[in-house]
């Protein structure tokens, strides 16, 4: 007798077309605001679970006007805005105009440029000084707002460093899930419309037909579950090739166990616009150890214990800022960061001293448009090169 395969633990059907999340305790619907789903998608795997945390809702809390799912409020607690202790370790988030690492004249490194929000152009070693480097786009978003439409959804607080149009070559767009705030579908249109076939997009399970009907030809998409692996060549008639793993966005510590060391990672520290509008009003979402906020995105903390777990060399902080609901929001993700360096330091077993981005081993933060330039596989890093 035939034995029946066994079915990914995350996949909720036979058919591949509906999924679930596979980890104890994640209840109810990951998406915090309900402006942040296209509905057109079919559903999705909820690849946006930043942190290994589950949902345990305290005592104490409050619960504003927010969606709920199956009845469940969303219990977060809230605190009116007082001036920022200890001062910000960094200044304020800008947007500075990119020069894509051009200064740096190193051919054996990577080059991150922070597009905002979740969105980074990271440059790739050529296989000789004649090549094109390859690169890789992110998930890109340079719309003013997070949303359905124009005039509903998060609007942008930052803009982008940059068009679409004024992007260099690049050869990838790689999406990591469906919320409007990853995958935009007039930054997706400009991209088609502006390089053709000339770009691949790589995009998780369930989302690919929603790319065909956006106009997307079927060879120019590459569709993921959890643990595939797609190698493709980087040019036409190139031999260079780049090799792109689909992991799950929990269980960092398999993923470094199984890939790392990473030369560079880019984590998110934040929870983006989700609950901006509290910010708006004069308050603050407070993090405490456990609540629903942590099933959703990761705090500055889990970042830090992400970082480590991926044995990440270098990692610089994303999906913040971008779309803040105020200056403070905008702030409040770097002291939080340095806040939980210095906890780290003296937290037994680890007790580790993380510096900033550009050390070895370091974490940190960079301004929108700017490139951090890392050499692979050595201890060097180099960055700021807007300001050189």
């Amino acid at each position: 007798m035939q034995s029946t395969p066994t079915r990914p633990s995350h996949h909720a059907n036979a058919s591949r077309s509906l999924f679930q999340n596979p980890w104890p305790g994640m209840t109810v619907d990951p998406n915090p605001d309900s402006t942040l789903s296209p509905p057109p998608l079919p559903p999705p795997e909820n690849h946006d679970s930043d942190s290994d945390t589950s949902p345990t809702p305290t005592d104490g809390t409050m619960a504003p006007a927010s969606p709920s799912t199956a009845g469940l409020a969303l219990p977060i607690s809230i605190e009116r805005v007082r001036a920022l202790d200890p001062r910000p370790p960094h200044p304020p988030i800008k947007v500075v105009k990119p020069d894509w690492g051009r200064r740096s004249s190193t051919a054996a490194s990577l080059k991150a440029t922070w597009l905002g929000h979740a969105s980074f152009l990271v440059e790739f070693p050529s296989r000789t000084v004649a090549d094109e480097p390859p690169r890789v786009l992110f998930d890109p978003i340079f719309s003013d707002s997070a949303g359905p439409s124009p005039w509903v959804g998060v609007q942008r607080r930052l803009p982008p460093p940059c068009t679409v149009a004024e992007l260099p070559e690049f050869q990838f767009v790689v999406y990591s899930h469906n919320h409007y705030d990853h995958l935009d579908l007039p930054t997706l249109q400009q991209i088609h419309e502006l390089r053709g076939d000339r770009v691949h997009f790589l995009v998780p399970l369930g989302n690919k037909t929603w790319f065909e009907e956006t106009g997307i030809p079927t060879s120019q998409i590459t569709e993921l579950d959890w643990w595939d692996i797609a190698t493709l060549p980087t040019h036409p008639h190139s031999h260079q090739e780049l090799k792109f793993v689909c992991t799950p966005a929990q269980h960092t510590s398999e993923i470094g166990s199984k890939y790392g060391p990473f030369d560079i990672a880019m984590l998110p520290i934040w929870r983006g616009g989700s609950f901006s509008f509290v910010a708006r009003l004069g308050f603050r979402v407070v993090h405490t150890r456990e609540s629903i906020l942590t099933s959703w995105h990761a705090t500055p903390a889990h970042a830090l214990r992400m970082h480590l777990a991926l044995r990440a060399r270098h990692s610089l902080a994303m999906h913040f800022a971008t779309f803040a609901g105020s200056d403070v929001e905008a702030l409040d993700p770097i002291v939080e960061l340095e806040q939980a360096k210095r906890e780290m330091m003296m937290m037994p077993p680890t007790s580790a001293a993380v510096g900033d981005w550009w050390m070895e081993g370091g974490m940190g933060v960079i301004d929108v448009g700017e490139t951090a330039t890392v050499l692979v596989g050595e201890t060097e890093a180099s960055g700021l090169e807007n300001e050189l």
